[in-house]
């Protein structure tokens, strides 16, 4: 089925506007998902099945499941041991499998391997999204930041 000109147009100013959107209020909606929504659903899920939670953990133990995919995801992104965000980001992952373990109990997800790697993946861009308090103060009020114990800012101050 091919879409008119003006479909088009439409389907295009709709990617802009979510585009815009996502820009001014990614830490937002990245800090609700991450304080809110998944302790919610971990709980309810929790509550709802505990036995078989708890089978799923057996299951699909962390050592085995989670952990190779959150080292492999702080190498790709180049987030070290010594850097700040690797407790962050560690952290972000270990509730990242924790959400994957109680969505695939609650939703009865078949490929829960592979949901834990998405997952993980998913939670490291709202991880890194959150982590700089710094950077998203400044780009949320137009300030530009300025690093005062840089080595070529060293001087001006």
């Amino acid at each position: 089925m091919n879409k008119t000109e003006e479909e088009k147009d439409l389907e295009e100013r709709r990617k802009k506007r979510r585009r815009i959107y996502w820009e001014n209020n990614k830490v937002r909606i990245c800090r609700q998902i991450m304080d809110e929504y998944i302790p919610k659903v971990i709980e309810t899920a929790r509550m709802k099945a505990p036995e078989l939670i708890a089978k799923y953990y057996e299951k699909f133990p962390f050592d085995h499941y989670a952990e190779p995919h959150i080292k492999r995801n702080l190498r790709v992104n180049k987030i070290w041991e010594h850097n700040l965000a690797y407790q962050e980001c560690y952290e972000v992952g270990i509730l990242a499998y924790m959400y994957s373990i109680s969505r695939c109990v609650y939703s009865k997800i078949e490929n829960v391997e592979g949901y834990i790697r998405k997952m993980i993946r998913i939670s490291f861009v709202w991880g890194i999204t959150i982590f700089d308090e710094g950077r998203n103060i400044c780009s949320q009020n137009g300030f530009s930041r300025v690093h005062v114990d840089s080595p070529e800012n060293s001087r001006k101050y």
